[in-house]
């Protein structure tokens, strides 16, 4: 499919780069402990109050996993995914099999939310208000 598409992205074939919604198209998903994933969305949610609060926008969750090497020992695998789990500070999540981390961060340009940014909403939310119209009107 179109994660093909970013094989160039890829370092001796072992890192690849997904947008959003490849990640989507192929069902991808993190593997998060409950405790972890209620963790990292109330980081989430308060991340983003802070950020409405100040009127910012524009802002990305940007996902990372690491897959340690298969061929390591089994102690040693999980002694890496801790130690990196600390220094991340509450940032990354050791997946429940144990056999990745996943980094997690707020990224991209801030910008205030301007007038410009009010009329472009109430323009796509106009146009997507029509398109649906016309999509479910094709009887």
């Amino acid at each position: 499919k179109t994660h093909a598409l970013h094989q160039s992205n890829t370092v001796a074939g072992k890192h690849g780069t997904l947008r959003d919604w490849e990640w989507m198209d192929i069902a991808m998903t993190t593997d998060l402990a409950d405790d972890d994933a209620e963790r990292l969305w109330s980081m989430v949610v308060a991340d983003t109050q802070l950020l409405e609060g100040q009127q910012l926008l524009d802002y990305s969750l940007l996902l990372g996993i690491y897959r340690p090497d298969a061929t390591r020992i089994p102690q040693h695998k999980k002694k890496e995914l801790q130690l990196l789990a600390e220094q991340c500070c509450g940032t990354a999540f050791v997946s429940r099999d144990r056999q990745k981390i996943y980094f997690f961060g707020i990224i991209d340009i801030l910008e205030k939310f301007s007038l410009r940014w009010r009329l472009q909403r109430f323009v796509l939310r106009m146009l997507y208000g029509l398109a649906m119209r016309w999509h479910s009107s094709d009887g």
